[in-house]
């Protein structure tokens, strides 16, 4: 005969509705009865005599009509589904473990001293007086893991994050503009056929990177600056060179720009001022965790500033 209560023993079985599953009885406090309420499925370890069997306790269906009404005034709601059991002869009949519904109030001595918001009161009507036990909630699985990010996701991050610290180059040009002609209130001027020397502060001209990171996975995306463009405003083709280039010295005198420097010049007078544009141009790429190198467009930081083209006037006196 079946004993009519949930017990640690020697011998315990556990099922579970979905499929029958022998495993270790878990270490909860008095009852071995446990429901879990994320999948709806009721664990039960039955302490069984000589001769007896082992009801399976599944998911609450439909009231099967069996038997008394339990204490607390409504028919019991079956705990089957007609998946396999190790008793096919009791699954939803009377020895069929039961969801009492409604629950008990929160003070009946069937909670056994726990919460009603910890679990659910089960009966069983099997050849004799009703039994109960409290079976416990499962604490819900802990989410699984979210994936590791896509390197190529993380690296478009880092580059928007990294273009908008590039620095702009400074307006150097020599003649400095500074100082413009006086007798142009002040204007700032270049001169015709005049090598003008255009440069940035070095500081703007050095390699910047970036860094994302998450879940792992790590991707740094590096800008490194390549040239420093000159368009002069007067309609010819922007000029280039390698580096920052630098001011005019007094050892310059007239000669051209060498390694170095950077500089154009103006054939015609411009008497209205025009735009010259400086603009540093960015190589910027990323390394994936395969080692894979991979390139992001050409990108370019500018800032513009306006001046004259003037005539020198040479003034032979006899």
């Amino acid at each position: 005969m079946l004993i009519r209560r949930l017990a640690f023993a020697a011998g315990v079985v556990i099922l579970i509705s979905t499929g029958l599953v022998a495993i270790a009885a878990p270490a909860f406090a008095d009852d071995s009865c446990y429901f879990n309420s994320v999948t709806g499925t009721a664990i039960c370890s039955i302490n069984q005599s000589s001769g007896g069997s082992t009801p399976t306790v599944a998911l609450p269906t439909v009231n099967d009509g069996s038997g008394s009404a339990p204490a607390g005034g409504a028919n019991g709601v079956a705990l089957t589904t007609g998946a396999a059991s190790s008793n096919p002869g009791q699954v939803g009949g009377e020895c069929a473990w039961r969801v009492l519904n409604p629950s008990p109030p929160a003070a009946d001595p069937r909670w056994q001293g726990h919460s009603p918001a910890t679990g659910m009161v089960l009966y069983n009507l099997c050849n004799g007086p009703i039994a109960y036990s409290f079976a416990a909630s499962l604490a819900a699985a802990p989410p699984a893991p979210l994936p590791p990010p896509d390197p190529a996701v993380l690296a478009q991050q880092a580059y928007a994050q990294l273009i908008a610290t590039l620095t702009k180059p400074t307006v150097g040009r020599s003649p400095d503009p500074n100082h413009g002609d006086p007798a142009k209130g002040g204007e700032p001027y270049t001169v015709v056929n005049l090598w003008t020397r255009y440069f940035t502060d070095p500081a703007t001209f050095t390699t910047v990177a970036k860094t994302v990171a998450l879940r792992g996975v790590s991707v740094t995306v590096t800008a490194t600056p390549v040239a420093l463009n000159f368009d002069p405003g007067d309609g010819n083709p922007p000029v280039s060179c390698p580096g920052p280039g630098r001011a005019w010295q007094t050892s310059d005198g007239f000669d051209p720009p060498t390694a170095g420097e950077c500089g154009y010049q103006y054939k015609a007078v411009q008497a209205t001022p025009i735009t010259a544009t400086e603009s540093i141009t960015w190589n910027i790429s990323w390394v994936d965790p395969a080692g894979q190198r991979h390139a992001f467009p050409t990108y370019a930081t500018t800032n513009a500033s306006q001046l004259i083209v003037e005539q020198i006037q040479i003034v032979v006196k006899n």
